[in-house]
């Protein structure tokens, strides 16, 4: 019902990537997302699709689902292992197991999917570098095509942040952190995979299109509670309460949303956060633009006033600025540090 009553705001536009996730799409019934395909063939243009992922959770597979997902344009799938530890994945709370995240990928193989992306995190309280080792070395020998890996958050109000306030686990050091950070690279590189995203890695020809659109500022739409969207300069998101949603639709109304709007300020913090999270980095020529800065000074100002930066968090290559894998990996601080820095000089101009 969602996305009909969308569809008459967006005329039928062509999508490039569609992307099922945020939890467990495997626990839909086979009927149920054939439907959700159905309907978004009947009301956006799908024939110029170029990647279809769907997420699965090793927990919760079954075969005769994912021959489904293999019936109806998916070409990419996305497994949240987490981890290969026992001991780790309990940490975590989660449900499967190793050998569950094995025959989840053998089955996968076995549909002759394209593309396979598989979910890790470090810095789990306990784990330790030889572990972490372990779980890349397993990932890399499945024959895997992209890995997405993420440092470990303590979200408020979470057992496992109320297991940590406790006492009952103990943080990593970030200095351990670090450590399962460059090991990442360096042991990835070795295997052939690109380090394209600050939490992403693709064999060549593998990288996430669907994810590069969020990096590039490009337009999309979110169904479901919760979910996000972006377009006309606006970010829209579905409130996250269930029952809302469903009551709503039911009386054939969108569900009720919240919104912000991307002022000049928002829009160029925005454009430098997500432009720095990628390989390519960010032109100097946007950040004259954004900043309302000669293009042949930006670089002068970065020398000036963060010359302790250059080398060790930025670098500057063919007209782009960058960081570098240590400035990947305490990004936020980095990030906000030129955010400033760009901003005093932005308003220094201003009349």
């Amino acid at each position: 019902m969602e996305i009909e009553l969308y569809s008459s705001k967006l005329n039928r536009s062509k999508v490039r990537t569609i992307y099922i996730g945020g939890g467990s799409p495997n626990l839909l019934p086979k009927g149920g997302f054939q439907k959700i395909i159905s309907i978004l063939n009947q009301y956006f243009h799908l024939d110029q699709l170029l990647e279809f992922t769907v997420e699965l959770n090793p927990a919760n597979i079954n075969q005769d689902f994912i021959k489904v997902l293999k019936d109806n344009y998916v070409n990419r799938i996305s497994i949240g292992c987490q981890s290969y530890s026992p001991k780790e994945l309990s940490i975590l709370g989660r449900l499967h197991s190793a050998d569950q995240i094995q025959s989840t990928i053998d089955t996968i193989k076995k549909h002759n999917f394209p593309m396979l992306n598989l979910d890790f995190i470090f810095g789990i309280p306990t784990q330790n570098l030889a572990s972490w080792k372990a779980n890349l070395e397993n990932a890399v020998d499945t024959g895997v095509t992209h890995l997405s890996i993420y440092n470990l958050t303590y979200e408020p109000q979470t057992p496992l942040t109320k297991d940590m306030e406790q006492g009952k686990y103990t943080k990593p050091d970030e200095d351990l952190e670090w450590q399962m950070y460059e090991y990442a690279h360096a042991y990835l590189r070795k295997n052939n995979f690109e380090h394209y995203e600050i939490s992403n890695w693709a064999k060549p020809g593998n990288g996430s299109i669907h994810n590069q659109a969020y990096w590039e500022g490009r337009d999309y739409i979110g169904f479901g509670p919760a979910a996000h969207s972006y377009y006309s300069k606006t970010r829209r998101w579905n409130k996250s309460n269930l029952n809302q949603y469903i009551n709503r639709l039911k009386k054939h109304k969108l569900p009720p949303i919240e919104k912000e709007n991307i002022d000049r300020k928002k829009h160029r913090l925005e454009k430098l956060f997500l432009s720095l999270r990628t390989k390519k980095g960010v032109e100097l020529k946007t950040i004259s633009e954004l900043y309302n800065i000669q293009q042949d000074s930006v670089k002068s100002l970065f020398e000036n006033k963060l010359n302790h930066f250059i080398d060790k968090f930025i670098i500057f290559d063919n007209n782009f600025l960058k960081l570098t894998l240590e400035g990947w990996f305490l990004s936020n601080s980095v990030i906000s540090k030129i955010s400033n820095l760009l901003d005093q000089y932005n308003n220094r101009r201003q009349p």
